[in-house]
């Protein structure tokens, strides 16, 4: 993260000073990060002493479990200023932005584990304290990833497969990690195609592998372009040509077979 570091006010001792008189110090302006780094460092001992006043550095967990000082660290990550006072992208020169201590101390983090409760990194509609279930920072099994929209990538965010945002795969719920959850053949994203986690009219059910139940799945139908998986209408003008060729032949009725057998 980036704090101030030019024409910092700072103290100098009165041999450096090059002044008579019965004084004890002066004051003098520098730049650098020698200017920058005492500012992050009282910033840090502020939030300390703010969130864990009994806390000992050598041994201080938070009720999370997580070691106190990445505790601190996070707010004063998550705290920063991204945007500056003149409209400036922060997050070009550095990861988090500027160091703001009001942001720091105001944080709404309720478990105490760094992460805000409502900061959504990726803007995927989910909190990354959801996503990272165990606030340990790592994105392990079974959880999906603060920082990717769309951790299996199948083309709908994860805060709409997981509709109600707990982080667990509910009842009526796709999969975010599971790329094509009903497992046939076609992406959710396929399925859903306006990607808002419901299926509407036209859309076929990525929790229903034959959704118009004609006895094709839905991926072979997508994907192979001859029939409607909303609809047993075919789509296209002789509902036999299952390759779409224009025609119907041994290689449709083979095709067709592969799937009614499940070979596909």
């Amino acid at each position: 993260m980036a704090a101030p570091g030019e024409l910092i006010v700072g103290i100098l001792p009165f041999d450096h000073c090059g002044l008579g008189g019965p004084i004890d110090s002066c004051v003098d302006w520098w730049n650098g990060t020698s200017m920058a780094a005492p500012l992050v460092a009282g910033a840090a001992a502020l939030v300390w002493a703010h969130l864990f006043p009994d806390g000992s550095p050598q041994s201080c967990s938070s009720p999370s479990g997580v070691p106190c000082n990445k505790v601190v660290r996070r707010h004063l990550e998550y705290g920063a200023d991204a945007i500056g006072a003149a409209g400036q992208d922060l997050l070009a020169w550095s990861g988090y932005g500027r160091l703001n201590l009001h942001g720091a101390l105001t944080i709404v983090d309720t478990n105490l584990d760094g992460l805000p409760d409502a900061v959504d990194t990726d803007n995927d509609g989910l909190p990354d304290s959801i996503e990272d279930s165990n606030r340990n920072g790592v994105v392990d099994p079974g959880e999906t990833d603060p920082l990717i929209p769309d951790t299996d990538g199948d083309g709908i965010l994860d805060g709409q497969e997981d509709s109600n945002g707990n982080g667990v795969v509910d009842v009526g719920e796709v999969d975010p990690l599971n790329p094509d959850s009903d497992g046939d053949g076609a992406l959710d994203g396929q399925e859903d195609s306006n990607g808002n986690g419901v299926v509407d009219v036209w859309e076929a059910d990525p929790l229903n592998p034959d959704s118009d139940g004609d006895g094709i799945t839905d991926g072979y139908e997508i994907n192979i372009g001859g029939t409607d998986p909303t609809s047993q209408t075919p789509l296209c003008a002789n509902p036999g040509d299952m390759n779409g060729d224009g025609t119907v032949n041994l290689g449709d009725l083979l095709l067709l077979q592969r799937d009614i057998l499940g070979l596909q």
